[in-house]
């Protein structure tokens, strides 16, 4: 599973809250939801850390995971008003869901693992794209604002 990807992320120790979530998740006995669900495959969980890691090697230091009853496992991303998620399906594709003020703006499926990573670097560069939009260059607009400019030496 999940052989032919350019990326390799593997940490040794589990980084941060959502990869140890993540590595539970292999565990999950036969039936863990009311008598529905099996545990995850390791490819996947494996394939699901380094989408967390890539995230937040990205910038999203706000993620999430979340197994699924059929052995899939979700990776989600918050970002102010915005929530991502990457769904690693069991044949080895990825679902891709964006919510805006909680309403659906973007759906793909069967994305393989390396356009599910373009497409984390994508939406974190959009969202740097517009923060940036928001800062003025330079908030001083006459040379008497400013206290240091200019210098009065005679």
């Amino acid at each position: 599973m999940f052989n032919n990807a350019r990326y390799v992320l593997q940490a040794a120790e589990p980084t941060n809250i959502t990869e140890k979530k993540i590595n539970s998740f292999e565990q999950l006995p036969e039936g863990w939801s009311f008598g529905e669900g099996v545990p995850c495959d390791n490819a996947i969980v494996n394939r699901a850390k380094d989408i967390n890691t890539f995230a937040i090697k990205n910038g999203f230091l706000n993620t999430d995971a979340f197994p699924g009853l059929s052995g899939e496992v979700r990776v989600t991303m918050y970002s102010a008003d915005k929530y991502y998620e990457f769904t690693l399906e069991i044949d080895e594709l990825i679902t891709y869901a964006c919510e805006e003020n909680g309403q659906e703006v973007s759906y793909e499926e069967g994305l393989t693992f390396d356009q599910a990573l373009a497409k984390i670097k994508e939406v974190r560069e959009q969202e740097c794209r517009l923060s940036e939009s928001f800062i003025t260059i330079n908030m001083t607009t006459d040379l008497s604002d400013s206290k240091a400019l200019p210098l009065r030496i005679r």
